[in-house]
């Protein structure tokens, strides 16, 4: 699981340098990795409209269990972990610093993109709300008429999901 921390002020700043701010970017000759990329900025960028009432989250980046390992409750151990207000771990200049808790950041909630069942439910489960929003049958291959994405779990959608924790 790899977590960083957002801030409103940064992202501020950063669009009043004329920078385009935190944007993911998948360079690849495959159309579907760059489709997951426009994804998880669109619902990204949608974040802080969203829940204006937030100026410093934790986000996590990525998570994900190895199909070997799956429903043995690593997802929920990553989870405690990171949830847990005693402890979080940032990286800092190639620093690993070690904060007693959530409000020495800043932080008053976690964001993150579900994009697979199992992720979405488990958030859900945790007190997680879906704020937006992405069907991915909305990318369609112009020469197949078909969606650039079709995800081995069944899944339709990509959610922006949040949580208040302090």
């Amino acid at each position: 699981m790899l977590s960083s921390v957002w801030r409103r002020n940064e992202l501020l700043r950063t669009q009043e340098d004329g920078e385009e701010g935190n944007k993911f970017e998948f360079p690849t000759l495959r159309r579907e990795v760059e489709v997951v990329g426009e994804i998880l900025n669109e619902l990204h960028n949608r974040f802080w409209s969203l829940r204006p009432d937030q100026d410093a989250v934790l986000y996590f980046e990525i998570s994900s269990v190895n199909k070997n390992h799956r429903r043995q409750g690593l997802a929920a151990s990553f989870m405690n972990w990171t949830e847990n207000t005693e402890r979080l771990r940032v990286c800092a200049t190639l620093k690993f610093i070690l904060f007693r808790d959530f409000q020495s950041l800043g932080v008053t909630g976690i964001v993150a993109e579900a994009t697979s069942i199992a992720n979405q439910n488990l958030l859900a489960k945790r007190g997680y709300e879906t704020l937006a929003t992405t069907f991915l049958d909305t990318r369609i291959n112009p020469e197949t008429g078909k969606s650039l994405l079709v995800c081995d779990d069944g899944t339709d959608r990509a959610n922006l999901m949040f949580k208040t924790i302090l």
